[in-house]
């Protein structure tokens, strides 16, 4: 808490000193370097999860809304690759992205892009198509927090970390949590919902429905966010991490999939999104398909000039993160990449 409290402070000090519109005129008209930041999403709402995405409150949604609205030109991923194209970029840009698709972002995230006059880009997996509640990681945050007991005999590899993760309390059980969830998450597919459905044997039961805060949306939504005007991304069929090359037929399959339900899909987001989870076979499986962009969450702003639109870094939004704790992010990546373009050069 701390820690949040002297960044925000600090934020606050670089806008308001004059520091932050010094540092844009510099780079934007001295040296013509324009970004595109694309801020990466995923709950919008009150609502605080273990081991889920952060969840951003609507309040503090629409004041970033308002903001980038005025200062920023608001564009879509299609738009980005136009830019690609081009090579050029006359003024900062900032892109509106979602993951996951969950059922939130169509209750708040579409309605007020929607009331604002801007369209966002949303990432969806095969199971919002399948009308499934639940991605497989959502459905395990739930079962642990469920969980009271372990039978003898049952998940036998994880079981002494489950019974540990019941006795933890605080910061050790987050901990325990984070633990068991890389445990799931490096597991084939296959086996990962065996153990699901036995931990759900034991696990008390949990809301299946829409008022599940972790629900995904259905197809009504996904039709909705259409009809607003927003971009449909791909996001792989049930969420797995790509680091293999079997991967390859997870995401590209998702992209089929989309296609064949009638929507356009020209961008992608790498589930997880870090290097070690992106398989380097999966960009070009993802170019033959005719995908323009897709997305990672390793942090920074976008080049057009110099960046791969198959991999592509994003500022992760969270929770607390105010409008000009955005805004010293992107001057700080924006910088950073101006900086380390210098020295590429030589």
């Amino acid at each position: 808490m701390l820690l949040i409290c002297c960044k925000w402070i600090v934020a606050n000090i670089f806008r308001w000193s004059g520091a932050y519109y010094l540092s844009r005129c510099i780079r934007i008209r001295l040296l013509k370097l324009p970004f595109v930041g694309i801020l990466g999403y995923h709950h919008i709402g009150k609502i605080r999860l273990s081991l889920s995405p952060f969840a951003v409150p609507p309040e503090r949604f629409e004041r970033h809304i308002a903001h980038f609205s005025q200062n920023f030109n608001v564009i879509g991923m299609n738009e980005v690759a136009e830019l690609f194209r081009k090579k050029r970029l006359l003024r900062d840009a900032m892109v509106f992205s979602f993951d996951d698709g969950y059922f939130d972002n169509a209750v708040y995230a579409a309605p007020a892009l929607k009331k604002a006059g801007l369209t966002g880009v949303f990432y969806l997996t095969g199971q919002s198509l399948a009308n499934e509640p639940l991605l497989w990681n959502d459905r395990l945050a739930c079962l642990l927090e469920s969980l009271t007991e372990v039978p003898s005999g049952v998940l036998e590899t994880l079981s002494p970390l489950l019974r540990e993760l019941i006795k933890s309390k605080g910061d050790r059980r987050i901990a325990k949590t984070r633990q068991v969830f890389m445990c799931f998450r490096d597991m084939p597919k296959e086996e990962r919902n065996r153990l699901l459905e036995e931990l759900s044997a034991f696990s008390k039961s949990y809301e299946r429905g829409v008022s599940n805060p972790r629900a995904l949306m259905g197809t009504a939504e996904i039709k909705f966010l259409v009809e607003c005007g927003h971009e449909i991304g791909a996001h792989t069929l049930t969420h797995e991490r790509l680091s293999e090359k079997k991967g390859e037929s997870e995401a590209i399959q998702s992209v089929v999939l989309f296609r064949a339900h009638g929507y356009a899909i020209d961008s992608f987001a790498y589930p997880f999104g870090k290097p070690d989870d992106i398989n380097v076979e999966i960009p070009k499986a993802l170019r033959r398909s005719g995908i323009a962009t897709a997305v990672t969450t390793v942090e920074g702003v976008v080049s057009v000039s110099k960046a791969d639109p198959l991999f592509l870094p994003r500022m992760l939004v969270a929770p607390w993160h105010s409008v000009e704790f955005l805004l010293l992010r992107f001057e700080w990546f924006a910088w950073k990449s101006i900086i380390a373009g210098l020295f590429y050069s030589r």
